[in-house]
């Protein structure tokens, strides 16, 4: 193994034999102290170059699920020819495929290791000892919703692209859990050990309750609705210190923007937050900006809004088996808008694009 083909396999620009090599030697060498060593040279030559950690995860999965069913019909025809299927030619196949997405998905993590090590960076005991325990990580697939069982009896619902991390079982005092994305939880009551749902930049703390919870990466607001008792809602300073925002009440629906600091609440109607969790969408007075990210994520598209004069429409609708064309259908004759849908295209690498939609405001002729 040499230092280039490892850091062309973190970028994800490895040839197959290439890519067979790094996974193998991931598997058998890295903990080697000649594995080790090349792990120092990759920290002293390359760790400076950024780019290494910004992975395109949604790409990388794609092109496994590409070479997982090139080669599962590959398979499937060739025993169907004698009239069998193998089931354990299926179950190489899954376990291989398991195989490569860990190794591809954790390098990441194992390279910033390498970083914090060497930059003395290293975690506290406590950041040690929570990481630790939560071994356990669901993620929702774009276009899917996931329902999770979790140790103590509550449960939890996972809306498109989310990810949640969770232990075997809940010890100590708190139950803690790591939400990135859009959760729905019902949670056991438990006087003497607070429920902890912990996002990037808030917690929200329950004893027993129903309640929603939206925290995705690339949307400006984190937002939080609540339906049944009581819930604590916390932010977290550059220093990563925690300062109560609001105690939650029943209906209202808190929003906060984490970049100024600010947070509004109001009295809505949960369901008009949660309702995705029975595969309906729910939009009251909803402006056109938020409109397009929720349904970029339900229908696992792009949308580009191209006239900025679009901002000022908002949408009131509730969607439940509409398709993409007919809920734009629908916008377009609730405003003056016109739109297009480009389809996926096929990648060097064997994945997709996704569809892209784009929005202009439709000229009005007389």
């Amino acid at each position: 193994m040499d230092v280039k083909t490892l850091i062309k396999y973190a970028k994800n620009q490895c040839n197959p034999e290439e890519f067979e090599s790094v996974v193998q030697w991931l598997m058998n060498e890295a903990d080697t102290p000649e594995g080790q060593t090349l792990l120092h040279e990759v920290f002293n030559n390359e760790i400076s170059d950024k780019t290494i950690f910004n992975f395109e995860n949604d790409r990388i999965l794609d092109r496994i699920h590409h070479t997982l069913n090139t080669k599962q019909s590959i398979e499937i025809l060739s025993d169907e020819s004698l009239g069998i299927i193998n089931k354990k030619k299926f179950l190489h196949l899954f376990t291989s495929f398991l195989t490569r997405a860990a190794a591809i998905l954790f390098l990441p993590f194992f390279l910033y290791s390498i970083y914090a090590y060497f930059s003395n960076k290293r975690p506290s005991f406590d950041q040690i000892e929570q990481i630790s325990q939560l071994n356990h990580e669901i993620f929702a697939p774009l276009g899917s919703v996931l329902k999770v069982d979790l140790p103590d009896g509550s449960k939890a619902w996972l809306n498109n692209g989310s990810k949640l991390q969770f232990p075997s079982k809940f010890t100590g005092a708190k139950r803690i859990v790591e939400l990135e994305g859009e959760g729905y939880f019902e949670v056991t009551l438990n006087q003497k050990k607070p429920f902890i749902v912990n996002t990037k930049k808030i917690k929200v703390i329950a004893l027993g309750t129903k309640f929603n919870v939206m925290a995705y990466l690339d949307d400006p607001n984190i937002e939080a609705s609540l339906k049944e008792g009581k819930v604590l809602v916390q932010k977290k300073d550059s220093i990563g210190k925690y300062h109560t925002l609001k105690e939650m009440k029943p209906r209202e629906h808190l929003s906060f923007n984490p970049n100024n600091g600010k947070y509004s609440v109001q009295i809505k109607d949960p369901d008009e937050f949660n309702s995705w969790i029975n595969g309906k969408i729910i939009f009251r007075n909803t402006p056109l900006d938020q409109v397009a990210r929720k349904l970029s994520r339900w229908y696992n598209v792009e949308f580009n809004v191209l006239d900025k004069d679009l901002e000022q429409y908002s949408y009131t609708a509730t969607l439940i088996d509409e398709t993409l064309p007919q809920v734009l259908e629908l916008m377009k004759l609730a405003t003056p808008i016109d739109y297009s849908i480009s389809q996926r295209r096929e990648q060097q690498d064997g994945s997709y694009s996704k569809k892209k939609v784009l929005l202009w405001k439709k000229s009005i002729t007389h």
